[in-house]
C-alpha cells in the first residue's frame, strides 16, 4: 500500500488568502508564485508518498493549519505491479550469496524441460516462457528464511491456491521444478489457447487434494481431469465476472514427471501424447533455448504480431498497434538474470530483426532519449540521471538489446531519488553534498507507548465549525463535507468522522489509536438506495478511493480528537436532492497496555504473547524477516537498535498479508531488536443516521447587507448625468477612506475623467507589495447588481500573462443593523460610491512603480435576458450566449450550499441567483472573483432550490478610462 499526500488545489473554506500563502511558504520554502502555481492553481497535485500514513501525517497536519486543503490517498498497487515490485527486491538479496553458487546458477536445465519444449513447439506455438521455480524458492528461502513449523491456525478465507500448492501436501515448495506457460493460436481464430506444463515430482493423490479444496474435480480418464472454480454459498449475488469464471474448465493431466493445465482440451489432447512419447520438434528451437539459458525467468514471442489476434480484447489490440507500428520486429523477448559474483539482477528486453538499418536507427533513437531524460532530470534529482544511464542499448545486425543491471546500490538510490525530487519541488536541501547519504539514521522520537486506564471518551465539539454536524453522540461526530461528481463522471461523497479523545496529561492520546468510519446506506425520502453497489467494479474504476462497502480506518490525530474520511459514489442519474438520509458507524479503537519484548537476533526465535506468535525467520545486517500468525493485529511495531541501544529508522517494508510474511529494513546495522505487543484494547463505536441534511446555517446575530438582484437594465443617461460634476470638489480624508492593513498609505498618482475620479497609493514596503486604487463613480442603485459592472485592466508593468482583464464587484456602504444603503460621499446631492481595489501587477518585491498604464472600464447593461437552469443539469456544466455556469460542489462547510463556478465570456455576466420553491430569487453569499478568470459563489440551503437564473446582458454601455501614469513617491 502507498499513501500520497495530495493538495486540493485551493484554500479551506474561510482561510484568508494571504496568511495562508505565508504560512505554506514557511513549511515548503516555496515562494508565493510556486505556491499559486502548484498548490493553489485550482487542481489536485501530488506532494509526496509514502509507505505509512504516519510518515505523511506531520506536514499534513502542519498545511492544513496553514490553510492549504490537503488529503491523504491510499494507493493500492495491482497484483501484476506488486508481485514485480516484490520479485525485483527478493532477487537483489542475491548480492549476499557467495561465488561457489555459480554452479548452482548455470546449470542446464533438467531434461524434462527440453522435453516440454519439444511437445510445445509447433505451427501454432505464438509466444513461450520458463520460470525456474527451483530458483525462486532458493532465493525466497534466503530473503525470508524458513516457514514457521508451529504456526497458529489461518483464516481459511485467506488461504489461496498458490499458498496451498507449495504448503500443502503438494509440497510444490520442494517437487517443483519448472514452470513453462504458452500461447497458441486458436484453430477458429478465437481467444489465444492457453496452457501450463509443471516440470518435477509429483503425487497425483496429493495434487489433487489440494485442488479438490479450490476446484469442482471431475475425473474424465485415468490421467484426466476436468477442474471448475468452486464457488462458496453466495449471500449477495454473483458479480458478472465471477459468473464468467464460473463457466471456465481447465483441463489437468497428471503423470510423475509432468503437471499439465490447458485452457482448451483439444490443444491439451495435443501435447500430452508429444510429451509422453518424448517426441522431437521439427522447428528450430536454438533460438529460444540460447536466450533462457541460465535465467530466472525467460519470455519470447516467435510471431508477436499472432499474438495480438490471439489475446484478444484491449490487451490485443494494444499489441497488434505496436506491431504495426513496428513491422520490422519479427520475434522478441524478455529475461531476467542473476549475476552473482556482481551482486546484480539482469533485465533484458531482446528485440529480433534482420533489418539493419532500423536496429542502428531506433537504437540511436532510444539512447538519445534515455540521454534527454537524464539531462532534463538531472536539475531535480542527479541519482536518478545516474539509474537512467545504467540502460544500455546495443544494436546488432539481427537485434537489439535493451539491458538494466540492478544491485543494492539502485536501491539505496530509490529513497536519494524521492529526497532529491523533494527537495527540487521544496526547493530545501535534503540530501548531503556528493549524493551520498548517512549509512544510519536514527529515529529521534520514537513512539512512547503509555498504559492507560481508559474507560471512556470525553464529549467532543468542534469550536472552529460554525454549524453544528449532522450527528453527534457524546465524543463521535459525523458530517457531510461536500457532494460532487468524481473524475468517472459518479457523484461523489465526502463524510467526516471526528472523535474526541482525552488531552490532560497527554497530548499525543491519538498516536496509537484506530479511527475506523463505514457507510452502509444512502436513500432517498421513499427509502430507496442509492448507494452504488461496488463490489464487483474492478479497481481501475474506484482509483485511490476504497468500494463502497469497505470500512476507512488511519490514525489521524491532533490534540484532543481524531479524524477519519470516508468517499462513497452513488448510482448514475441520482440527484443531490434526492439523498436524505446517509447512515454507517464510526468507531475508536487503541491499545491501552502495551508489553514490550527484546527478542536475541537468532533465527527461529519466537515471541508467543495474547494470542499472537512472533516468529523470527532470518537475520540480515539491516533487515530481519518474520512470519505472524494468530491475532497479527496485535503486533504494534518491530524496532530495530543500533549498537548503542538507538531507534534506527524504518526503512523498506516487503511482505505478503495473507501468508503474515514480512521483511523489515532499516536505515543502520541491526543489533538489537524490540517487540511491541497489545495486550488490552480500548474500544467504543457509535451507528449514526444524517438528515436533515440541507436544512440552512443557523441564523446569528450578524452584520446585515442588502441581496443585490440583477437589474432589467441600467439607463446610461443616470451615468452620464454626472458629467457636469467637478469631483476635485470632493473633501477627501486619506485616513479614513483610504486606510489598508490598519496603517497609513501613500498618495503616489491620481486622474480623473467625467464621472470617475482615481487615486493610486502604495507602499512599497508593506506586506502584500500591491499598489491600490481608489476609484470614485456614481453611485447607481442597481449597479452593484451586475458582476460585470466593474473591472480593470493593467499593461505595464504586466503580469507574467500579459495584460489581463479583472473584474470587481462594485460595492456600496450599507448600515450593518438594517442592511440599508449608505450615502458616504455626494457632490451636489449626487452620492458618490468609494471602492478600494488591489491592483495585479508584475510588480516585484519592495519595488516602486515607476509607470502605471491601465485601463479601468464600467459596463452597463441596457437590456438582459434570464435563462432558467436546473442545478442538477450544471454537473458538467451549461452555457448561455458565451457565460457557463458549473455546480462543483454541495458543501456543509463555513458557507453551506451549493458551490457555482461563473466562466467563459463573463464581461456578458450579470449575475445568477437561485429560485426558491415558489420561483422567488435567492441571492447567493459569497460571490468572490477569482484570479484564474472566473466567479465563484454559493446559494444557500433551506431555501428548496432545484433552479438557477442566469441573466446576461444583450446589450451595454461600455465606458473606457485609460490611464498612463507616472507615480511620484515622497522622500523616505
Amino acid at each position: 500500500m502507498k499513501y500520497q499526500l495530495i493538495s486540493k488545489g485551493r484554500l479551506l473554506e474561510g482561510m484568508q488568502e494571504a496568511p495562508s500563502i505565508e504560512q505554506i511558504g514557511r513549511l515548503t520554502g516555496l515562494s508565493e508564485e510556486r505556491i499559486r502555481q502548484t498548490l493553489l492553481s485550482g487542481r489536485p497535485a501530488k506532494l509526496m508518498s509514502a509507505s505509512s500514513r504516519e510518515k505523511l501525517m506531520d506536514l499534513h497536519r502542519d498545511l492544513r493549519e496553514a490553510g492549504l486543503e490537503v488529503e491523504i490517498v491510499s494507493k493500492v498497487l495491482g497484483w501484476k505491479r506488486l508481485a514485480v515490485a516484490s520479485l525485483v527486491v527478493l532477487l537483489l538479496a542475491v548480492v549476499a550469496v557467495a561465488a561457489f553458487a555459480w554452479h548452482w546458477l548455470h546449470r542446464p536445465f533438467p531434461a524434462e524441460v527440453a522435453s516440454v519444449e519439444n511437445a510445445l513447439f509447433d505451427e501454432k506455438l505464438v509466444a513461450i516462457g520458463v520460470i525456474d521455480v527451483e530458483k525462486l524458492v532458493a532465493l525466497d528461502r534466503y530473503w525470508f528464511g524458513d516457514l514457521d513449523a508451529q504456526a497458529l491456525p489461518v483464516d481459511e478465507q485467506r488461504k489461496r491456491l498458490l499458498d496451498d500448492l507449495f504448503r500443502g501436501p503438494a509440497n510444490f515448495r520442494e517437487n517443483l521444478g519448472h514452470v513453462l506457460l504458452s500461447l497458441s493460436l486458436s484453430p477458429e481464430g478465437g481467444v489465444a489457447q492457453q496452457l501450463m506444463l509443471l516440470s518435477g515430482s509429483f503425487e497425483t493423490k496429493a495434487l489433487l487434494q489440494v485442488l479438490d479444496s479450490h476446484y469442482r474435480v471431475e475425473q474424465i480418464a485415468d490421467d484426466h481431469w476436468a477442474l471448475n472454480k468452486k464457488v462458496a454459498p453466495q449471500t449477495q449475488p454473483l458479480c458478472k465476472k465471477d459468473d464468467a469464471v464460473e463457466q471456465e474448465v481447465f483441463y489437468l493431466r497428471i503423470s510423475p514427471a509432468w503437471v499439465m493445465l490447458s485452457s482448451d482440451r483439444v490443444r491439451g489432447e495435443e501435447v500430452w501424447p508429444r510429451l509422453r512419447s518424448n517426441y522431437r520438434a521439427t522447428q528450430d528451437l536454438t533460438p529460444w533455448r540460447n536466450y533462457r539459458k541460465g535465467r530466472l525467468m525467460s519470455f519470447m514471442a516467435m510471431t508477436p504480431g499472432d499474438i495480438g489476434k490471439s489475446l484478444g480484447g484491449m490487451p490485443g489490440m494494444a499489441v497488434q498497434g505496436a506491431v504495426s507500428e513496428a513491422p520490422q520486429i519479427d520475434a522478441f523477448g524478455a529475461a531476467l538474470e542473476i549475476d552473482l559474483l556482481q551482486g546484480e539482477l539482469h533485465a533484458n528486453l531482446h528485440i529480433m530483426s534482420d533489418d539493419v538499418t532500423w536496429n542502428r536507427e531506433t537504437g540511436s533513437a532510444i539512447r538519445q532519449r534515455l540521454d534527454r531524460m537524464a539531462q532534463d532530470g538531472r536539475s531535480i534529482s542527479p541519482t536518478l540521471a545516474e539509474l537512467l544511464s545504467r540502460l544500455s542499448v546495443d544494436s546488432r545486425t539481427d537485434s537489439l538489446d535493451i539491458n538494466l543491471a540492478l544491485d543494492s546500490e539502485v536501491i539505496d538510490s530509490l529513497q536519494q531519488i524521492v529526497q532529491e525530487g523533494m527537495s527540487s519541488l521544496f526547493s530545501i536541501g535534503t540530501s548531503s553534498q556528493g549524493g551520498a547519504k548517512p549509512r544510519e539514521k536514527i529515529n529521534e522520537n520514537p513512539r512512547q507507548y503509555v498504559n492507560r486506564n481508559l474507560t471512556q471518551l470525553p464529549p467532543y465539539k468542534d469550536q472552529y465549525q460554525s454549524n453544528p454536524p449532522l450527528f453527534q453522540s457524546g465524543p463521535f461526530t459525523v458530517d457531510l463535507k461536500s457532494i460532487k461528481p468524481n473524475d468517472k463522471g459518479a457523484l461523489e461523497l465526502w463524510l467526516e468522522g471526528k472523535v474526541g479523545l482525552p488531552t490532560s496529561g497527554d497530548q499525543e492520546m491519538g498516536s496509537d489509536g484506530k479511527f475506523s468510519i463505514s457507510v452502509a446506506s444512502v436513500q432517498d425520502g421513499a427509502g430507496n438506495e442509492l448507494l452504488r453497489d461496488e463490489r464487483c467494479l474492478d479497481m481501475d474504476e474506484l482509483g485511490v478511493r476504497r468500494p463502497n462497502h469497505e470500512e476507512e480506518s488511519n490514525t489521524n490525530h491532533h490534540q484532543d480528537h481524531g479524524w477519519v474520511w470516508k468517499y462513497v459514489r452513488l448510482n448514475s442519474g441520482v440527484s443531490v436532492e434526492q439523498i436524505q438520509r446517509i447512515a454507517g458507524s464510526l468507531s475508536f479503537s487503541m491499545p491501552t497496555h502495551v508489553r514490550r519484548f527484546e527478542v536475541p537476533l537468532r533465527a527461529g526465535e519466537v515471541v508467543e504473547h495474547a494470542g499472537l506468535r512472533f516468529y523470527l525467520s532470518s537475520i540480515k545486517e539491516s533487515s530481519v524477516s518474520y512470519q505472524t500468525s494468530g491475532e497479527s493485529g496485535r503486533l504494534l511495531e518491530i524496532r530495530g537498535l543500533n549498537k548503542e541501544g538507538r531507534t534506527l529508522r524504518q526503512s523498506w517494508r516487503m511482505g505478503d498479508p495473507d501468508t503474515q510474511r514480512f521483511t523489515q529494513s532499516f536505515e543502520g546495522e541491526v543489533h538489537g531488536l524490540e517487540l511491541y505487543v497489545a495486550e488490552r484494547f480500548f474500544r467504543s463505536k457509535a451507528d449514526f443516521v444524517l438528515s436533515d441534511i440541507f436544512r440552512p446555517a443557523e441564523k446569528k446575530a450578524q452584520a446585515q447587507q442588502p441581496l443585490w438582484f440583477a437589474p432589467e437594465g441600467i439607463e446610461p443617461k443616470q451615468w452620464h448625468d454626472y458629467g457636469a460634476l467637478d469631483l476635485d470638489k470632493l473633501k477627501i480624508d486619506p485616513n479614513k477612506d483610504w486606510q489598508v492593513w490598519g496603517g497609513k498609505v501613500t498618495q503616489i498618482a491620481q486622474s480623473s475623467w467625467a464621472s470617475v475620479k482615481m487615486f493610486i497609493t502604495h507602499t512599497p514596503k508593506q506586506w502584500g507589495n500591491s499598489p491600490m486604487a481608489h476609484i470614485y463613480f456614481p453611485q447607481l442603485p442597481a449597479l452593484p447588481g451586475v458582476l460585470s459592472a466593474m473591472s480593470y485592466r493593467i499593461d505595464e508593468p504586466a503580469e507574467k500573462e500579459g495584460s489581463v482583464v479583472r473584474y470587481h464587484k462594485a460595492s456600496y456602504w450599507y448600515h450593518s443593523k438594517t442592511g440599508e444603503v449608505v450615502v458616504k460621499h455626494s457632490l451636489e446631492g449626487k452620492p458618490i460610491a468609494l471602492n478600494n481595489i488591489s491592483l495585479v501587477t508584475g510588480l516585484g518585491e519592495n519595488q516602486k512603480l515607476e509607470r502605471l498604464k491601465g485601463e479601468i472600464i464600467f459596463r452597463l447593461p441596457k437590456q438582459t435576458r434570464s435563462t432558467r437552469l436546473r442545478l442538477n443539469e450544471l454537473w458538467e456544466g451549461k452555457s448561455v450566449d458565451g457565460v457557463r455556469v458549473v455546480v462543483m460542489d454541495v458543501s456543509r462547510g463555513m458557507f453551506p450550499g451549493y458551490g457555482l463556478k461563473i466562466e467563459g465570456e463573463i464581461e456578458k455576466l450579470v449575475n445568477l441567483h437561485g429560485l426558491s420553491a415558489q420561483g422567488e430569487p435567492v441571492a447567493a453569499s459569497p460571490v468572490n472573483y477569482q484570479n484564474g478568470g472566473y466567479w465563484t459563489m454559493t446559494l444557500p440551503f433551506g431555501e428548496g432550490i432545484e433552479e438557477v437564473e442566469l441573466v446576461t446582458a444583450m446589450a451595454q454601455e461600455v465606458l473606457r478610462y485609460p490611464f498612463d501614469l507616472s507615480p511620484t513617491y515622497p522622500a523616505e
